[in-house]
């Protein structure tokens, strides 16, 4: 925070989020598009390569979701990103 604003002089807040579990949505966006507006505890994110991401508040939230969407595959590691993949 202090270098973004003495190196680039540009004001920085942080807003910290309760969110303790992330998984990736296998599939991508068009499987994580069905689970929106049925999230409990859990929030919908991109990560740096445009794929969809849930945070999840806490483990019980994440067993919630699992229980909830069971053909959906929530991945513990991001799958990998052909460079292609990666948006500039």
């Amino acid at each position: 925070q202090g270098r973004l604003e003495t190196e680039w002089g540009v004001e920085v807040s942080y807003e910290p989020l309760s969110y303790s579990v992330a998984r990736w949505v296998a599939g991508g966006w068009p499987t994580a598009r069905e689970m929106e507006g049925r999230l409990f505890n859990a929030m919908l994110v991109r990560d740096a390569a445009d794929r969809p991401v849930l945070l999840c508040k806490n483990k019980w939230a994440l067993d919630s979701l699992v229980e909830k969407f069971p053909k959906v595959d929530l991945l513990a590691i991001a799958p990998p990103v052909a460079f292609t993949d990666v948006k500039r």
